[in-house]
């Protein structure tokens, strides 16, 4: 996470308070993209990159949806797309190796202030796999499902 981001939210609402949140380790970060490759059905030696671009290819976009709108509820989202918010999802910042782990619940309703529009184009990874929502600046969102 970002530290400006952290700054600003606790600026306002006192330290200590942002979402609590576990930056993963670069080891955890190339599990998750070794088992990311994986569920793609890519080469061994797929880097972020190819990752992202498998995502963004194959992922369609959620017509209606819109980070940008003050009323985008990620809860609300997920249900409608038939699934449902796990206790923890990821979210992928770059190429897959700039990832934090954190409660669903507290993404998506703390999501305002960890996700900046104009600026932040993210991925969030069902903790097991099965869809990934990702996010661009201007607000679209695109689903991947993965399959059980």
């Amino acid at each position: 996470m970002q530290e400006f981001k952290i700054h600003n939210y606790e600026r306002d609402n006192g330290k200590g308070t942002f979402t609590p949140f576990r930056h993963l380790s670069c080891e955890e970060g190339a599990i998750l993209r070794t088992a990311l490759g994986r569920r793609l059905k890519l080469p061994e030696n797929a880097l972020g990159c190819d990752i992202l671009r498998c995502i963004h290819g194959a992922a369609v976009s959620v017509g209606g949806a819109n980070a940008k709108d003050d009323r985008f509820d990620l809860l609300h989202l997920v249900s409608r797309l038939g699934y449902v918010l796990p206790a923890v999802v990821y979210v992928n910042w770059y190429q897959f190796d700039d990832i934090d782990e954190l409660r669903a619940m507290d993404l998506a309703h703390r999501f305002s202030d960890i996700w900046y529009p104009e600026t932040d184009d993210i991925e969030i990874v069902d903790i097991e796999m099965r869809w990934i929502v990702a996010v661009t600046h201007g607000g679209s969102v695109k689903l991947l499902d993965l399959g059980v």
